[in-house]
């Protein structure tokens, strides 16, 4: 049987793989930062239909998203960073589609990918790209070329873009009548693939190859250009423009080219599977746990199954193993594995995993064999789990959020949960949907963990729905509660090799910063500190009286009835008062995220190496909150601190105090109903301009003096 493998823009690199904890995350409403100029969201098309499936013997991937598969296809000559070709003109959100104008017209530009040796000896018989309209292109013709090095073993693109293409190229016309424009209606645009048969094979060359497509361009800047498709990758795309020569789309913002082959790959290598990388993980001594890999299939055929051999603190390999996959990992995407190990000693147990078979035969690649970190600890800490919840008060389907907070903080009465909701506004690109809660200092952590609304992160180890919780469990047509076991789980799989303790107080009579002291303990020792300490502040009551302040409600049986399809998985006992309010509720908001610092990564100073057993770690910042704008009442605050694991981005443990009304300041009595306090003084007679930890000596107006002891 033939095989043809797409290689095109459209797909996932990452296929689901063996897991302990399976994560379903639902294509919900994307987070829009507010520097953002977005337009109505849009997907690819082809005749109509959105471009998400292809059959299952064949796999749409860019060639310029696969060229980690070799390291020499990201060594290109990218022009000056004056160079620039191109010029911004508009950026579509949802499906990352870009859309660029080019600075002259009735001149040819050329745009080529790099196609990376991996794929040498698959054969291409048509391409799939994504066309401006086709009355602003003249002269359309696709290209190959084999790709050619320098003395540098750098990438060399021809010289003379369209007309530079040498010996062992390839080029042909395209006829106009086959392009598909895109459909643009205002600030909306539906960009739909061509898809274009070759005339004859092109078969790559051991080198990998250049595929490109150039046409004479007659529109202006304030035409669509061309599209572009995702996040600017090194060899995501390459164009020429005559007056400037060639420029890399990287480091531009524009996204990669929206360029596709389907290849052949009938005879090519498929036992191929090479070890990524391993998450570090935590486990009890003398236990059985897993730690996760990341692995690529290389190969050209799905992979069922693994075997592989693991060697645990350099001892003997163990007997070899095999993992069968739930869904077989396709050829050229990258999947993970669960490897069971069972750490022996308290710390760092080092695991080395050589993948030895793939589908039962032996396995060729020669980057089979990667190694991983599991903390074994004997005396773990108890787990106070943060769940951050992402909401909108414009987004009807964000009181699920609510609801599985009211259930956390019902089954764990206060103790071993934390609870963080983060709310965004967002703009279809003509209309802002406004939420007044926005916390500008959170935005950084909902896009570098991909958070979309409305749904939660876990510890920041599995991302899951905030009712459901990570595995979804349901009766066969409806959501059940999980939040809470999606915590146990956790709790019970993941123990803490730390504890934190905080002391939070506010640094002066006015409130406008706070001061935070926090201990860590940990569990093991470690020669490195891959930790650092986050702050986060949350309100509890907050409240408004406009109409961004009202929650939309898409589980409204009176209003919302049309999307009932949509909601009846929750269509359960503890979601009726949601069913039987109406489509716009006015409520409070508790757990509201109103400041951050270092939400994301921590402060890199807060945690220092070595970590020792009995050693604690101490770390003290003061937070600045005289200018926050989001703060209601300042007696409903209380302050989150969070140990990142700067290795994995996981939370290990956390700690919340609330703040209150008091400045830290024990035993102060006023010497009279009417005193106010004219001075203050520590232990050694030094003027404080504020209170300060420790025995502090207050004269007050009516020439009393006092000593009160503060936190």
């Amino acid at each position: 049987m033939i095989r043809k493998l797409l290689l095109a823009f459209v797909a996932l690199a990452y296929v689901g793989g063996v897991c302990a904890q399976t994560l379903d995350v639902r294509p919900w409403q994307k987070i829009a930062k507010k520097s953002s100029d977005v337009a109505k969201s849009s997907s690819f098309k082809i005749n109509g239909k959105v471009s998400n499936a292809v059959s299952k013997s064949k796999m749409w991937v860019s060639p310029t998203s696969v060229s980690s598969a070799s390291q020499v296809v990201s060594n290109i000559k990218r022009a000056p960073e004056d160079e620039r070709v191109t010029t911004w003109f508009s950026y579509l959100n949802s499906e990352n589609v870009g859309i660029v104008s080019l600075n002259t017209s009735n001149v040819t530009y050329t745009f080529a990918s790099l196609v990376p040796p991996t794929y040498a000896g698959g054969k291409i018989d048509s391409v799939a790209i994504v066309f401006t309209s086709k009355s602003l292109m003249e002269n359309v013709k696709i290209w190959f070329a084999p790709i050619e090095y320098d003395s540098d073993g750098l990438v060399v693109l021809p010289e003379n873009g369209i007309d530079g293409l040498g010996e062992g190229s390839y080029c042909f016309d395209v006829d106009p009548s086959l392009i598909n424009d895109p459909d643009i209606d205002g600030n909306s645009v539906t960009p739909y693939l061509t898809q274009l048969e070759l005339p004859e094979e092109y078969e790559i060359p051991s080198t990998g190859c250049i595929m490109g497509y150039a046409f004479t361009y007659s529109g202006t800047t304030n035409d669509i250009a061309f599209f572009t498709y995702g996040t600017d990758e090194v060899g995501g795309g390459y164009l020429y423009e005559p007056s400037n020569g060639w420029g890399a789309l990287y480091g531009t913002g524009y996204g990669n080219l929206t360029t596709s082959i389907l290849v052949d790959v009938t005879g090519l290598p498929s036992s191929n599977v090479s070890m990524r990388s391993f998450t570090e993980t935590t486990g009890r001594t003398n236990v059985q746990t897993a730690i996760t890999g990341i692995i690529a299939n290389d190969g050209f055929s799905p992979v069922e199954s693994i075997s592989y051999v693991l060697t645990l603190n350099g001892g003997t390999p163990q007997e070899e193993q095999t993992i069968t996959f739930a869904q077989p990992i396709e050829g050229q995407s990258t999947g993970m594995a669960n490897f069971p190990v069972t750490p022996t000693i308290d710390g760092e147990n080092m695991v080395t995993v050589q993948i030895t078979k793939v589908n039962g035969v032996d396995n060729i690649s020669t980057s089979a064999t990667g190694s991983g970190v599991v903390l074994g600890l004997s005396n773990p800490y108890a787990r106070t789990s943060v769940v951050e919840g992402f909401a909108g008060t414009w987004d009807g389907f964000t009181p699920i959020v609510y609801k599985g907070f009211e259930k956390l903080a019902q089954d764990f009465g206060g103790g071993g949960i934390i609870t963080l909701a983060a709310h965004f506004y967002t703009t279809d690109g003509t209309n802002v949907y406004v939420d007044p809660m926005q916390c500008d200092d959170y935005v950084d952590v909902a896009n570098t963990y991909g958070a979309d609304i409305p749904i939660a992160f876990y510890d920041r180890m599995f991302t899951g729905d905030p009712y459901a919780g990570i595995e979804y469990s349901n009766d066969g047509t409806h959501y059940q509660y999980g939040a809470t076991r999606s915590v146990q789980i956790i709790g019970a799989n993941y123990p803490s090799e730390a504890e934190l303790t905080l002391d939070a107080s506010y640094a002066n009579f006015a409130q406008t910063s706070i001061n935070a002291d926090v201990t860590v303990n940990f569990a093991c020792n470690r020669l490195t500190a891959p930790y650092a300490i986050a702050f986060v502040l949350s309100e509890d009551g907050m409240t408004g009286t406009d109409n961004s302040w009202m929650q939309a409600n898409y589980f409204s049986t009176a209003d919302y009835s049309d999307l009932a399809q949509y909601v009846e998985a929750y269509n359960v006992p503890d979601m009726q008062d949601w069913f039987n309010a109406a489509g716009s509720v006015a409520t409070t908001y508790d757990d509201v995220i109103v400041a951050a610092w270092q939400p994301v990564s921590g402060y890199s100073n807060s945690i220092s190496a070595p970590i020792l057993v009995g050693v604690p770690k101490q770390f003290s910042q003061t937070l600045d909150i005289s200018a926050n704008t989001l703060i209601q009442n300042k007696n409903n605050l209380e302050l989150t601190a969070l140990l990142i694991n700067t290795n994995t981005g996981g939370i290990v443990n956390a700690v919340q105090v609330p703040l209150g009304t008091g400045t830290g300041i024990e035993g102060v009595e006023n010497a009279g109903s009417d005193a106010v306090e004219v001075a203050r003084y520590n232990v050694n007679g030094v003027l404080l301009d504020a209170p300060q930890k420790g025995l502090n000596i207050i004269k007050y107006s009516d020439g009393s003096v006092k000593k009160v002891m503060v936190k």
